[in-house]
């Protein structure tokens, strides 16, 4: 390792996933090219077109939780707090009670169920009619906070809740806390949970894959237009490089820089993709792996496939692309940290994961870029990450071999 102040590092990785508790236990799925796609029995969907999705086994999460029997306690937490302890236990670090670390959370609906229950029951029954402990998962930040009391972490507690991309966004605003000194490690995480409000909003602006039977066809596939929501927990634990070089620990990869933008079309999608690679003073062809946004959404996923020809033109059919939304689904504010963890992954273990987990796929629709369904051994210096919402807001991340 080189020894350096300003320098950004992964030196923790934690999932809680359909796929798998852990990142081994989850990474090995991955590559495997396992479904977990179910049919929803949480709520009725009988009303809808879209009847599956990626969900979080309740056996595994209880086994998983220490505190499961709370009330006060919504699924978002519970998953949120498999995900950072599996993360710091990765990063070998122990005893971290107390410690001067940020702790950021990518949750874009915040705890809907707890919100909307609490000032459901404060208009009709009035203040006596609510119960005081309540209040707390009622508000958005709950999440961060929860995991700042739990482990009595003295760092900045916020919580991002910008949209799908909230994940990168809340990467590269720890990656800037550590560069400025204000604090040396920071637990980032993202969480999505499968509600029924939340699945209606989709469902209402046609936003579900409702043309799917049992979840056979994948997301460059002519008959898709949809994403299929996916339950995940996942969480980076940052470092300086300086902080993690002397305490022995492993890296995973650098966090070399990205960026922000707005818009719709593939001129706001190569924009955040350009200033990321400039930010990190890196060119499009050093890219080995781009980790894609693609969800299943026909216009979004055309136009970031646009916006990645028109960076790497002739370069476009030689840089490896990988597709993970195809069997975990649409995480929302978990989606971005997510794709970080697969592209750290694939940076450390020198390792293509497949482009996807079905072979139901459209080269044409994929704009012709490249379509593997298998893992391969290849060196990866340089990961490109996109993470784009359905209403403007975009992030970019990219991430290299430290």
């Amino acid at each position: 390792m080189k020894q350096s102040k300003s320098r950004v590092v992964l030196t923790g990785l934690g999932i809680c996933s359909p796929l798998g508790i852990g990142v081994v236990p989850y990474w090995n799925n991955f590559l495997s090219g396992v479904n977990v796609l179910k049919r929803i029995t949480s709520f009725s969907t009988t009303e809808f077109g879209c009847r599956h999705a990626f969900q979080v086994n309740e056996r595994d999460l209880i086994n998983n939780t220490r505190d499961n029997t709370s009330q006060y306690v919504s699924r978002s937490n519970k998953l949120l707090l498999v995900s950072v302890r599996t993360a710091l236990t990765d990063a070998k670090i122990k005893n971290p009670v107390g410690e001067d670390v940020a702790v950021l959370t990518a949750l874009p609906h915040g705890n809907w169920n707890f919100m909307t229950d609490f000032h459901r029951k404060l208009v009709v029954c009035g203040p006596d009619g609510v119960d005081p402990m309540a209040f707390p998962s009622s508000l958005i930040n709950y999440a961060s906070s929860y995991i700042s009391t739990a482990y009595q972490f003295k760092g900045p507690n916020i919580t991002f809740a910008s949209g799908i991309h909230a994940g990168v966004e809340a990467v590269n605003f720890a990656a800037s806390l550590i560069r400025q000194g204000h604090v040396t490690t920071a637990v980032v995480s993202g969480v999505n949970v499968l509600l029924a409000d939340i699945w209606a909003q989709w469902s209402l602006r046609n936003m579900l894959c409702s043309s799917l039977k049992k979840g056979s066809t994948g997301i460059f596939d002519a008959r898709r237009n949809g994403f299929l929501i996916g339950e995940n927990a996942s969480t980076l634990i940052l470092e300086s490089a300086a902080v993690a070089e002397r305490r022995k620990a492993r890296v995973y990869a650098e966090v070399l820089g990205g960026a922000l933008s707005f818009g719709k079309d593939r001129r706001d999608y190569a924009y955040a993709m350009e200033t990321a690679l400039h930010n990190s003073r890196r060119s499009y062809s050093d890219i080995d792996l781009c980790v894609l946004n693609s969800n299943g959404l026909k216009h979004m996923d055309s136009e970031e496939i646009a916006a990645f020809r028109s960076i790497f033109k002739e370069g476009a059919s030689g840089v490896d692309c990988v597709a993970p939304k195809d069997n975990n689904g649409e995480c929302e504010g978990a989606s971005g940290i997510l794709q970080a963890l697969i592209g750290a992954k694939c940076i450390s273990g020198r390792i293509l994961p497949p482009f996807s987990s079905r072979k139901y796929n459209d080269p044409r629709a994929a704009g012709g870029i490249q379509m593997r369904y298998g893992s391969r051994t290849k060196t990866i210096k340089y990961v490109l990450i996109n993470s784009f919402d359905v209403d403007g807001g975009n992030a970019a991340l990219l991430l290299g071999r430290f």
